[in-house]
């Protein structure tokens, strides 16, 4: 008996390995039309200091997005929107990222901390976001910090796995 225990939990790791391994290493989706992430600009994006009406914008139009709606329902990411207006890092507004929900935020108690420039607000609409992040980037103005471990992280989103670039991880 003590030997088919044994085995059944060899198995199940095996099984939950492989989970984890293969939601890590899923190969993303191709880019098409019809998909709401593939937003690729016909010329280069000039970006330009955030004003509040971009950060109000930014509340209206991002629950909207295909990867805010599809985060998990106990999901937390904080985004926290920086500048270097005055030639040094200063702290603009941060938000809470839920499934359908955006909302001014502070909270540090959360999975996942986006840290991008402000200057990329002005750009976002409900069908580049996962653009901008990419963008941002690229560019040396965006950073993530994993508050859980990767693990956790990997099984907790596996809905959203697929975005992982769009979530910068």
């Amino acid at each position: 008996m003590k030997k088919l225990y044994s085995i059944l939990l060899i198995i199940i790791i095996i099984i939950l390995i492989g989970v984890v391994i293969y939601t890590h290493y899923e190969k993303p989706k191709t880019l098409n039309s019809n998909n709401k992430h593939s937003y690729v600009p016909s010329q280069p994006i000039v970006y330009e200091p955030a004003t509040e009406e971009d950060f109000k914008k930014f509340e209206e139009i991002l629950p909207n997005n295909e990867i805010i709606q599809k985060l998990p329902e106990n999901a937390k990411i904080l985004i926290k929107f920086y500048n270097f207006d005055s030639g040094e890092r200063e702290w603009d507004y941060s938000y809470l990222l839920t499934k359908g929900k955006v909302e001014k935020s502070s909270d540090e108690n959360v999975d996942i901390i986006l840290i991008i420039s402000s200057m990329y607000l002005s750009k976002f609409n409900e069908n580049n976001f996962c653009f901008i992040i990419k963008d941002a980037k690229r560019n040396g103005d965006f950073g993530s910090q994993l508050k859980i471990s990767k693990i956790k992280l990997l099984w907790k989103y596996k809905s959203v796995m697929s975005y992982k670039d769009c979530l910068g991880l």
